[in-house]
């Protein structure tokens, strides 16, 4: 067998995958890491050993993620080489999503934010510390748990309202600008009998909740939990790593003009466009895309935008009315 190795040396996880000559995947393994090198020849053992290679079934190895830097020369005398990990990401993120241009949202052990297109350098934008790491780091400390799977089945059991504080916990009459279900303070409102399935649902929120970008054109991308079609490009994907556009038709046969303001509340997400029009989706639970399409089958979640009754005009009169009265 002719078998590719790529291998993602991370902060808190080591990930291998091997590619077929054809392109095609042939196996991908997760290790923990605790060590760099530790964790680099002990994941490519284990993954040789259970897909039934040798060493000599192995062409080449690229070697990538923040522990790589650790790992001198060749691995095993086979050919290795090198690759940044925001080059990496970059031209991974394109692949995956056939984009020829991206916006990618790296969630490792922290997250990086980049820009990505065909043929030219991965322009690394910004950063933050809160990713994969933090959301196993908490939930191993508060649910006595850190494996993904794990924390995303009892976050699922779990009562966010009694973990955090949203914006209608604060105040009767929130700003126009701002949605009444947005996260006000994460923890902020943590009960004292909150269960470890409520703990794992406020650590997941505070660190899968979806991103939403707005870009110099007025196109929307989106990336993160899409549990309730807060993405928005009609796909039934739990989340995504990698952003994607929202779906282009906002409404039955309807193209949407140029985004000028966007909002991300506890599972929906709203856009302004410059003629006032005002489109939401995602979850609808409580009715809080708006006044849309009530007699829709699945009224509760919209995996498409769809628009808002009555344009910015008459909601902000509405919204200044009812303050009045």
């Amino acid at each position: 067998m002719d078998v590719v190795l790529g291998i993602d040396v991370g902060g808190s996880t080591t990930k291998v995958v091997g590619l077929r000559r054809d392109g095609s995947v042939l196996s991908m393994l997760r290790v923990k890491a605790e060590d760099p090198l530790t964790s680099l020849y002990g994941a490519l053992g284990n993954y040789l050993t259970g897909n039934g290679l040798s060493l000599e079934d192995v062409r080449r190895i690229a070697l990538t993620g923040v522990g790589a830097s650790y790992a001198d020369g060749d691995i095993f005398r086979l050919p290795t080489v090198r690759v940044d990990e925001f080059s990496a990401s970059g031209a991974g993120a394109l692949a995956l999503s056939g984009q020829d241009a991206a916006l990618v949202a790296s969630m490792g052990t922290g997250t990086a934010f980049l820009w990505a297109e065909r043929g030219k350098r991965v322009e690394h934008l910004c950063g933050s510390g809160i990713g994969g790491g933090t959301l196993g780091g908490l939930c191993k400390k508060l649910a006595g748990m850190e494996r993904f799977g794990t924390i995303k089945g009892l976050a699922a059991q779990g009562d966010l309202s009694r973990v955090d504080l949203t914006i209608k916990d604060l105040t009767r009459n929130p700003a126009v600008t701002l949605d009444p279900t947005l996260t006000a303070a994460n923890y902020g409102n943590l009960a004292d009998d909150a269960t470890p399935a409520d703990l794992a649902a406020g650590a997941v929120n505070l660190v899968l909740q979806a991103i939403v970008f707005l870009m110099k054109d007025g196109s929307v991308w989106t990336v993160g939990s899409n549990e309730f079609g807060q993405i928005g490009n009609k796909q039934n994907d739990d989340s995504y790593k990698t952003a994607a556009t929202v779906a282009t038709e906002f409404g039955p046969s309807k193209q949407v003009d140029g985004i000028v303001n966007i909002g991300a509340g506890d599972g929906h997400t709203m856009a302004l466009t410059a003629s006032g029009v005002i489109y939401a989706w995602g979850r609808n639970n409580n009715h809080q895309l708006g006044n849309i399409d009530i007699g829709h089958e699945n009224y509760m979640r919209f995996e498409v935008p769809r628009e808002v009754m009555g344009n910015r005009d008459e909601l902000e009169y509405t919204a200044e009315e009812e303050e009045e009265n």
